[in-house]
């Protein structure tokens, strides 16, 4: 989803776009791999902001880094929909802490 600009130079998708359109805002943090999808209206931007740049206005929930990309969504529906197709779980446990014990040997 492109779009052109008054003056004919395609420029990059919006928040507006996307609301417009019925789409999520894919957001997913390369730190931990935590994907997730928004509604573009639920963030505190105006609708004219850029998809790709709303990514260094965020923070990850899970594990707080802020190096999260954005995009229009990737599947229909978002990506809680495609993992029910797949028929994939959506909850993603948190990883267990590794303690002291977990590397002594038995």
């Amino acid at each position: 989803m492109k779009r052109e600009h008054h003056t004919g130079v395609p420029g990059p998708v919006t928040l507006g776009d996307l609301a417009s359109a019925g789409k999520l805002l894919w957001c997913w943090c390369s730190a931990c791999g935590r994907e997730r999808d928004l509604e573009p209206a639920s963030l505190p931007l105006p609708m004219t902001y850029p998809v790709p740049d709303v990514g260094t206005r965020m923070v990850c929930s899970a594990c707080g880094s802020r190096k999260v990309r954005t995009a229009p969504e990737l599947y229909p529906g978002g990506i809680v929909a495609q993992r029910a197709r797949w028929g994939v779980s959506t909850a993603t446990p948190p990883p267990k802490p590794l303690s002291a014990s977990d590397h002594s040997p038995t």
